[in-house]
């Protein structure tokens, strides 16, 4: 009997300490189950921002590549011309500008070559290029004027001879591509007239001899 008193001391004080465990359980299964329900609606939200950002981007994308396609495309042939044949393509920032440059047989995934990585004349030739391919571009409608404040100062003699020849392309434009680039008029203002001589039907104005001086105080 004294015994039994002491099972049933024991049991009454467990079942005391277990008072209301059962409300408790109840309530956390409730919370638990709420906040599954609002982690798949955070999920399903999540999942439809993301779509909505891949969808945005392809659409993006894809207006970009009709820009920037036909400017790539002058730009590769040009430099491949000029002697530059290191690199594929151009890559284009969010800003619809040339940011870098992919190299050939580079994987997809590959970050592209930043510009500060090439010697400076070799920079100054491929943004000439990038000029003269917006400038046929912006030309479709009517023609266009670019001006050349001594371009490829830094360059050899054999790519200034190129370079005419690429010159002579932007001038004259081209209907044929999608879209057409249209002509330029290009001026070319520079120290070293001789470096342009090779251009046919260029028209070479002295400016020192159209200076006039301003009257000297009386």
């Amino acid at each position: 009997l004294h015994d039994n008193d002491k099972s049933l001391s024991h049991y009454l004080g467990q079942l005391a300490g277990a008072e209301g465990l059962h409300q408790q359980l109840s309530q956390a299964q409730q919370q638990v189950h709420f906040l599954q329900e609002r982690l798949a609606r955070e999920r399903f939200q999540a999942e439809a921002h993301r779509l909505l950002r891949a969808t945005f981007e392809r659409v993006r994308q894809a207006h970009v590549q009709r820009t920037v396609g036909p400017i790539n495309d002058r730009v590769v042939a040009w430099a491949k011309r000029v002697g530059i044949d290191d690199y594929r393509a151009l890559h284009f920032g969010d800003g619809v500008l040339p940011s870098g440059l992919l190299r050939h047989h580079a994987a997809t995934d590959e970050a592209a070559v930043d510009w500060q990585t090439e010697s400076y004349g070799r920079m100054e030739l491929l943004c000439l290029l990038i000029r003269l391919a917006v400038g046929g571009l912006l030309a479709r409608d009517e023609p266009a004027v670019a001006v050349l404040d001594d371009p490829l100062a830094h360059a050899d003699n054999e790519k200034q001879r190129r370079f005419l020849e690429v010159l002579q392309a932007a001038a004259a434009g081209n209907p044929d591509v999608h879209p057409p680039a249209g002509p330029l008029q290009i001026l070319v203002l520079t120290c070293h007239p001789e470096r342009f001589d090779h251009l046919p039907a260029a028209r070479h104005i002295n400016l020192q001899q159209h200076l006039r001086r301003a009257p000297g105080p009386s």
